[in-house]
C-alpha cells in the first residue's frame, strides 16, 4: 500500500479514506487471483496480522464485502485476504 522510510510496505491507520473503487480495482488487477469459489485473493505477504485485519475492516466498511483472512504456510508467504464476488446494483 505504502512504503515506510525504511522502504518496507505498510498499511496506514487512516488507509479507509484512501481506498475506492479505482484503487481497489488496481489492487486486484496486478495482486489479486481468481479462488474456485468464484472469490479473489488479495496477497498480503508483507503485512502483519495487525495490517490484514485493518484493510479488511476497511473493505468491509466501504465496499461491504465479505472478506476472511488465510494464513499460508507454504513458503512462509503470510496472509492473504480472499473475498466473494458481490452482486453490484
Amino acid at each position: 500500500m505504502f512504503l515506510s522510510e525504511n522502504k518496507n510496505k505498510i498499511v496506514l491507520l487512516d488507509i479507509e479514506c484512501h481506498l475506492n473503487s479505482i484503487s481497489l480495482a488496481y489492487w486486484i488487477c496486478v495482486d489479486g487471483p481468481l479462488v474456485k469459489n468464484g472469490g479473489i485473493t488479495l496477497c498480503t505477504d508483507d503485512y502483519t496480522l495487525v495490517e490484514v485485519e485493518l484493510l479488511i475492516k476497511a473493505l468491509i466498511n466501504k465496499f461491504n464485502m465479505k472478506c476472511t483472512i488465510h494464513y499460508k504456510k507454504v513458503k512462509l508467504i503470510g496472509y492473504i485476504i480472499e473475498f466473494m464476488f458481490l452482486k453490484v446494483i
